[in-house]
C-alpha cells in the first residue's frame, strides 16, 4: 500500500503529465505548424491550382489566336475591322442613329 506522501506525488505527477499531454496535443493542432494551418494551406493550394488551370487554358487560347493572326489574313482583317473600326478605301460606312429624335452632329468629315 502507498503512503499518503507517495500518493500525493503520484497525483501531482499524473496532473503534470496530463497537462503536458493536453499542451502537446493543443500545440500540434493549433500551433504554427499544426493541423489547422495545414488544412488552411491545403485549401489555398487547391485555389491556386484551379487558378493555374484557368491561366493555362487562357494561355492556350491566346497562343491559338496569335497563330491565327499571324497565319490567316482574313482573321487578321476581321480583328482589325472589329477592334479598330477600319474600312477599306472602296467601302462606305453607314451610321444609324440609335436615338431617333436626337440631332446627330457631324458624323463624318469630307
Amino acid at each position: 500500500m502507498l503512503s499518503p506522501r507517495s500518493s500525493l506525488w503520484l497525483r501531482i505527477f499524473s496532473v503534470v503529465n496530463g497537462a503536458l499531454v493536453v499542451g502537446l496535443v493543443s500545440a500540434g493542432l493549433f500551433g504554427p505548424n499544426g493541423v489547422v494551418r495545414h488544412e488552411k494551406l491545403e485549401g489555398e493550394l487547391q485555389d491556386i491550382e484551379e487558378l493555374n488551370r484557368q491561366l493555362r487554358a487562357e494561355t492556350a487560347q491566346l497562343h491559338a489566336e496569335r497563330d491565327a493572326l499571324s497565319k490567316e489574313g482574313r482573321y487578321l482583317e476581321s480583328v482589325i475591322r472589329e477592334e479598330l473600326g477600319y474600312v477599306a478605301a472602296d467601302e462606305m460606312v453607314f451610321l444609324f442613329d440609335k436615338n431617333p429624335g436626337v440631332p446627330m452632329t457631324a458624323l463624318a468629315t469630307p
